[in-house]
């Protein structure tokens, strides 16, 4: 059974998608609730940097791939040693 690489990439987006809605609500209370000073606006900003670092590098390694390939269910058989998986 062929199977479209790029079907992996459903459970990436929907967690992205559920980590991108995480983050909203996570600016939206810190802004509105916090107290507002400057260590509150420091906060926002680490918080906003490491969130685009993050799906930067995400992507940055998502991107290497070809995910138009397709690859065969049938084909995952392990003919090798157990004890030597770290030379496959």
């Amino acid at each position: 059974m062929q199977v479209p690489l790029s079907i992996l990439l459903i459970p990436f987006g929907i967690m992205f998608f559920v980590s991108f809605v995480f983050f909203i609500v996570n600016i939206f209370h810190i802004s509105r609730y916090g107290l507002q000073s400057t260590k509150t606006t420091a906060i926002i900003g680490a918080y906003l940097v490491g969130f685009f670092v993050t799906v930067l590098i995400s992507g940055a390694l998502l991107f290497r791939y070809d995910w138009s390939r397709t690859i065969d269910l049938g084909s995952f058989e392990f003919t090798g040693d157990i004890h030597n998986l770290k030379d496959l």
